[in-house]
């Protein structure tokens, strides 16, 4: 398995040698929706909550980081770093909200929620520019190292999305990742062993 994945990342590393700059950007978008998507299946998949609004943690990051760059005169790690707070503080308040509810409730506040944080970003053009989005951003350059590039963005992304995957990977297979698991298929079970459900879910939803 670990000869696979091995030679797996080694293909991926390559592809800038093959695939022109379109290809190569359109597969740094996947890897940046593949890291969406490793989130979305631990509350899904592991955690047995359906979300429908999962797509407003990404988004908000987004407009945090690109005012706070563009506007602010952050630097792009420090805008990440405060934007990760941010998203952090604004799912720890919308899980409260939405884990009152389980089911088609949980999945119906998910989606009211995330239709609020549309509508404040499409209302506030002012902040957000509206439809056009935020103008005037930059790629971040690690270490001194220029992103600008289409194979060295890709590049960056991969070595991200890699990094996401071991240690989501580590996660669900940690104790904290068994409980989950647990409250997925027996909450009842899982809250009689002296667990508690309910800040397990939440540690999860944040």
């Amino acid at each position: 398995m670990k000869w696979i994945a091995a030679g797996l990342f080694a293909a991926l590393a390559l592809l800038p040698a093959f695939a022109g700059d379109f290809y190569v950007n359109l597969a740094s978008q996947i890897l940046i929706a593949a890291i969406f998507a490793l989130s979305l299946n631990l509350l899904v998949g592991f955690g047995g909550m359906t979300s429908l609004g999962h797509a407003s943690y990404l988004g908000i990051t987004a407009y945090i980081s690109a005012l706070l760059t563009s506007r602010y005169g952050f630097g792009h790690g420090s805008a990440a770093i405060l934007a990760i707070a941010g998203t952090t503080a604004m799912a720890a308040l919308f899980g409260v909200i939405a884990l009152r509810a389980t089911g088609l409730g949980f999945l119906m506040i998910t989606l009211a929620l995330s239709q609020v944080l549309w509508g404040l970003a499409y209302r506030m053009s002012d902040v957000t520019n509206g439809d056009n989005g935020v103008i005037g951003l930059t790629r971040p350059m690690p270490f001194g190292i220029s992103l600008e590039s289409a194979p060295s963005f890709y590049w960056f992304a991969l070595v991200v999305a890699s990094m996401a995957f071991m240690m989501m990977t580590i996660f669900v297979s940690s104790a904290f990742g068994s409980s989950l698991k647990g409250v997925r298929d027996q909450p009842r079970r899982t809250e009689a062993l002296g667990f508690h459900p309910w800040m397990i879910r939440w540690i999860t939803f944040i």
